[in-house]
């Protein structure tokens, strides 16, 4: 009797979930593999400074069409490896800012927007206003594609600017700040 009371629960159960299976269209399911190398960094990079200050700056000494108290920094790329491929290292520049009269100017936005900015470029020399700019986004290449870079400093210059004609007219006085961050990649 009782195997015949434990057949009566399967049939039923079995009978209440087997119609239901076919009213249920059944799923697709596609399988994809991840796979990743971990590897130790590929280059060390490093400033000479963490902090450029750029001074006091008179109002009369800002004028258009100028980079005024530029200051030099270092960045430092070190102890490259060797990666696969063809890719190509470079430096990534990043930060906020505004284009202002055709010149990238990089300046927080911390409520006291004032016409001025950080002009940033990449020489060994002192810069002046005719000289490219980096802005947010830019790439300095520091190897060829499927070259290790080699151990290398790489000068760079930060000043005060507020573009030409136009964005001189909007300037008053406060502090100007920027952070700039560059990072290795390679592609």
């Amino acid at each position: 009797m009782r195997i015949l009371d434990v057949f009566k629960k399967t049939g039923i159960f079995l009978f209440v979930f087997i119609p239901s299976a076919f009213c249920i269209p059944s799923a697709l399911a596609i399988t994809l593999n991840f796979s990743a190398i971990l590897a130790d960094p590929t280059c060390t990079i490093s400033l000479d400074k963490n902090v450029l200050s750029l001074g006091d700056v008179s109002g009369s000494q800002l004028k258009a069409n100028k980079i005024v108290a530029a200051q030099p920094f270092q960045l430092n790329i070190q102890n490259c490896i060797s990666i696969s491929g063809s890719a190509a290292y470079s430096i990534l520049v990043s930060g906020s800012g505004s284009l202002q009269d055709g010149k990238w100017l990089f300046k927080n936005s911390d409520g006291t927007e004032n016409g001025a900015g950080i002009v940033l470029v990449q020489s060994n020399t002192l810069p002046d206003y005719s000289n490219s700019e980096l802005s947010d986004g830019s790439a300095v290449a520091i190897g060829g594609a499927g070259v290790t870079p080699a151990d290398q400093s790489l000068t760079f210059y930060a000043g005060l600017s507020c573009g030409s004609d136009n964005g001189c007219t909007t300037v008053t006085f406060g502090t100007v700040s920027a952070t700039v961050m560059f990072d290795l990649v390679y592609r």
